[in-house]
């Protein structure tokens, strides 16, 4: 079986976009808590000084709207330049063995007529 993801016709780019940004929101907001108990509870991360930058950066306004940007980027690039062209080969071959299919018949019924 083959697992096949598939864009809506429907949603458009702008919509995919916003509701990634939502959902990475969403997720933060949901998973912040266990994000400040590990935080607490790690000493590794509070020693590393470009875990903490990168930390800091983040904990910013601009930060998480680099961090929403980047990962709805890498959705709409992943999807544009290694999911879709797949699918679009995908469906050239099915519908190329379509048309084949309907050509043959339509031979046989040409020959069996004559």
């Amino acid at each position: 079986m083959v697992l096949r993801i598939r864009k809506p016709r429907t949603i458009s780019t702008t919509q995919l976009i916003v509701v990634s940004v939502v959902g990475v929101l969403a997720g933060a907001y949901i998973w912040q808590p266990l994000f400040v108990k590990y935080r607490e509870n790690s000493e590794s991360i509070k020693k590393m000084e470009s875990l903490k930058t990168i930390k800091k950066s983040l904990n910013s306004s601009p930060g998480i709207m680099f961090a929403g940007i980047a990962v709805s980027g890498t959705i709409i690039f992943g999807y544009r330049y290694l999911i879709k062209p797949t699918l679009d080969y995908r469906r050239r071959v099915e519908a190329e063995s379509f048309a084949n299919f309907i050509f043959e018949k339509e031979n046989e019924q040409l020959s069996k007529s004559q």
